[in-house]
């Protein structure tokens, strides 16, 4: 346990002036947005809903589309390789990539999707 003193005091000093809110995303987006403000959004994945606990319906994939739509600042957004996902985002940039699968043995697709 000794071992991870330093580690932990070297997260607290790192995490030392993090604000964690809890608000619907279209709120955050508005709150923090400037010409400087930089955002990574982790939304559920489309088609694997059923392994989050709160629901999160095409109209939210859509309303977090137009709200990263109307920034001033720059969005990476990472969604699992769907079709309609792609549809969505399709006037961006977007970059397929593969990571292992943490729920079973294979690889996972995965989409990077930017405004710049």
């Amino acid at each position: 346990m000794r071992n991870c003193f330093d580690t932990i005091w070297q997260a607290s000093r790192r995490l030392a002036d993090t604000v964690i809110e809890n608000k619907d995303f279209e709120a955050l987006i508005r709150q923090y947005d400037r010409d400087s403000a930089f955002f990574y959004c982790d939304p559920p994945y489309r088609t694997a809903q059923k392994y989050y606990d709160v629901p999160f319906s095409d109209s939210d994939h859509e309303r977090l589309k137009n709200s990263l739509s109307n920034i001033k600042g720059r969005f990476i957004l990472s969604y699992n390789d769907d079709e309609y996902i792609r549809e969505l985002y399709k006037d961006y940039n977007i970059t397929a990539v593969e990571r292992q699968n943490n729920l079973s043995s294979g690889l996972y697709k995965e989409l990077i999707i930017t405004n710049y």
